[in-house]
């Protein structure tokens, strides 16, 4: 039984593969089109003379992997992110 159970599954990966294969590299030309286009949609922006400024919290999103408090001072802490974020604080956070 488990033989066939595995069988199904590995088949079933397999089919799943050749179904969607990986997407092929976009080419420099489609790049520096973009880029271009970009450029231009940022130079004739409506707010690309207002000045933006991050007020917090500044959080990075994804898996937290990694908590390190400071243990004379609770409030001071690290968090370690899976996508290789660091967030330091020491006002808990505020």
């Amino acid at each position: 039984m488990k033989i066939r159970t595995l069988l199904c599954v590995g088949v079933s990966v397999f089919a799943f593969a050749k179904a969607y294969p990986q997407q092929p590299a976009t080419s420099a030309s489609q790049v520096q089109q973009a880029l271009t286009q970009k450029r231009t949609a940022a130079q004739s922006s409506l707010v690309k003379n207002l000045p933006f400024e991050n007020i917090g919290p500044s959080v990075m999103s994804g898996r937290v992997v990694d908590l390190a408090v400071n243990p004379d001072m609770p409030s001071e802490f690290y968090v370690g992110y899976a996508s290789g974020g660091l967030w330091y604080t020491n006002n808990n956070g505020t």
